[in-house]
C-alpha cells in the first residue's frame, strides 16, 4: 500500500521524537493540538519532508516565522526546523535554525571541548 503524505510526515515526526528523546504532537497540523510537530522541555521542532527523493529542499520563510512565533508562545528556548529530502527511511534529516540559536549551541559545545585550566 502506498504511503500518504500524512503517513510520511508522521513517520518523520516519530523518528525525530525518538531520536531526540522528545515527544511527538499527534495531528499537529490539525490546529487544535499543541504547537509544533515534536517538542521537549527546551525546544519546538517543525518537521517537513518530501514524498519522493529530492536533491534540493525549498524552505519557506513563513515556516520559520510560524515556528519562531509558536516557540515564543510556548516559552521554548529553541525553534528548529527538521527537513528530510524524501525517499525511503529517515537517514537524511537536517536542521535549520536561527544563527543566534546555533551560536549558543556551538559555543556551549566548544566550551565543553576546551581543556580545563587547572
Amino acid at each position: 500500500m502506498k504511503k500518504t503524505t500524512v503517513d510520511k510526515s508522521s513517520e518523520q515526526e516519530s523518528y525525530v521524537a525518538k531520536y531526540l528523546d522528545a515527544w511527538r504532537t499527534p495531528r499537529s497540523g490539525g490546529g487544535l493540538s499543541r504547537k509544533g510537530d515534536v517538542y521537549d522541555e527546551y525546544s519546538l521542532f517543525e518537521c517537513k519532508t518530501y514524498m519522493e527523493r529530492r536533491e534540493s529542499f525549498t524552505v519557506k520563510k513563513e515556516w520559520l516565522e510560524k515556528l519562531d512565533r509558536e516557540r515564543s508562545e510556548d516559552r521554548k528556548a529553541l525553534g528548529i526546523l527538521v527537513i528530510n529530502f524524501g525517499g525511503n527511511g529517515n537517514e537524511d534529516n537536517h536542521v535549520v535554525m536561527k544563527l543566534e540559536d546555533f551560536e549558543a549551541l556551538y559555543n556551549d559545545y566548544k566550551h565543553r571541548r576546551e581543556p580545563s585550566e587547572e
